[in-house]
Order: structure tokens, then C-alpha cells, then sequence
């Protein structure tokens, strides 16, 4: 006789999953079912050993695991006897990655695009401040910036950046910093519906004009990073009581 080796090929039997960014990344999605076929689409079971699949994601923080929130995996294996597994996935990075399970039992690989909500932020209550012009600027002038996370998922602050034009001598960041009233740090995490406070000081150290931006980065935000326009001036002589 003839013995028929029947092609075995993969296929998502779940549909796209959706949810808010985890910040440290955990998979929270799920489960996302893959079940072995034969080329007529019908299910077949895993051999002797089972069908080992690898997993991997278009996202750096995109992660696997076998349960709800479990340790993280790269790959899952179709029990001998069964045509289907189950697994979760999460991610840190707001949008639309593309997931593939592969295995070198069956073929092609297959890929499912995921969508990812990340964080909503936003600063308030203002985003254009001017400290106003200073004869002597005898102290430093102070404004406080709230940065929210409406959600809903989370969000890492990753940097942070005074930039701007200055009078010649000095720099925008010189006269422009952070006092140690601010609650928001580099790697803090704001989960939806948590804040956190810029408090920042003008003391300039030349006279002059100087305007600029600060600016911050974020993981997980699901919109452009809001912009605070800083404008501040000194005349006069510079001086401290």
C-alpha cells in the first residue's frame, strides 16, 4: 500500500483580542486558541509528543503565557491527542502588534493583529505659561503642571526634556528645572486615573528672553505627548537678597 502523509496546518480559532497596556507587560488577553488542521480544514490531533508552536509579537514588550497573567512564555504545545491549545498575551506598548504561532509540524505560520489601548494622557490646567518679566528676578518663579492618565492602560514616563532658545551664554534648561515638590519621575507608572505633578521653577542665571517647550516621553500612551510652552524674561541686574 501507500502510505499518504496528510500536511498539517495551524489556525487561530479565536478572534483578535483587545485590552489596556500592563506596565511591567502581562498578559491579560485572552485566551487565544490554536488548533491543528489537515489541509481540508478539518482538526486533527497532535502526534506522539505533542506540536510544539513558537510564539513571538511585532512588539519589543509583547508577552506570552499559558494562564491569565502567568509567567512569561515563548512558546505552547498541542498535547498529543488534541487539536487545540490555549494562550494569553499582553503587551506595554499601545497599538496594533501582530502575533505568530509557528511550528516546524505544520505549515505556514500563521499571524493575528491584536490592538493594544494604551493610556490617554494629558496636562493641565494650563499648557502655555509665561512667568513674566523680572526686575533683579530676586527669587525663583514657580509653576506647578498636573500630567493625568485618563486610561485605560497604563503608562510609564521615560523622559523628560526643557528645551528652547536662551540668551547667548547660557542654555533654555539652565533657567528652566524641576523642584523637589514634583511627583512625577523618570520609570514612574501612572495607571488610569492616576496623576502626578511637574513643579517648575524660572531662575534664570543671564538676563534676557528665554521661551521653549517641556516635553515628556511615555510608554503605553496612546496619544502624542502633550507640550508645555514655557516663556519667561529677566532685566534689569541679576541679583538675590
Amino acid at each position: 500500500g501507500t502510505l499518504t502523509i496528510v500536511p498539517a496546518k495551524l489556525a487561530f480559532l479565536t478572534s483578535p483580542v483587545s485590552g489596556p497596556t500592563t506596565i511591567p507587560a502581562s498578559a491579560n488577553l485572552g485566551p487565544i486558541t490554536v488548533q491543528l488542521q489537515n489541509s481540508s480544514n478539518t482538526p486533527i490531533d497532535a502526534p506522539a509528543g505533542g506540536t510544539v508552536l513558537n510564539l513571538s509579537s511585532t512588539s519589543t514588550y509583547g508577552v506570552f503565557s499559558a494562564s491569565l497573567n502567568g509567567a512569561h512564555i515563548t512558546s505552547v504545545t498541542i498535547p498529543a491527542g488534541s487539536s487545540t491549545v490555549s494562550f494569553y498575551y499582553g503587551d506595554s506598548a499601545a497599538g496594533t502588534p501582530t502575533i505568530t504561532a509557528s511550528s516546524p509540524d505544520a505549515s505556514p505560520a500563521i499571524t493575528q493583529t491584536e490592538t493594544m489601548e494604551g493610556g490617554t494622557i494629558s496636562v493641565g490646567p494650563y499648557t502655555n505659561w509665561g512667568f513674566g518679566s523680572a526686575l533683579n528676578q530676586p527669587s525663583p518663579r514657580t509653576a506647578t503642571f498636573t500630567l493625568s492618565n485618563t486610561g485605560p492602560g497604563a503608562v510609564e514616563i521615560t523622559g523628560t526634556l526643557f528645551a528652547g532658545s536662551a540668551p547667548t551664554g547660557t542654555t533654555f534648561a539652565s533657567a528652566f528645572y524641576f523642584t523637589p515638590a514634583t511627583t512625577c519621575h523618570v520609570s514612574q507608572v501612572l495607571l488610569a486615573g492616576q496623576s502626578c505633578n511637574f513643579v517648575v521653577n524660572f531662575d534664570p542665571p543671564v538676563l534676557g528672553t528665554y521661551q521653549g517647550t517641556l516635553t515628556g516621553s511615555f510608554l503605553g500612551a496612546a496619544n502624542a505627548s502633550p507640550v508645555i510652552t514655557l516663556r519667561g524674561q529677566t532685566i534689569g541686574t541679576l541679583g538675590r537678597p
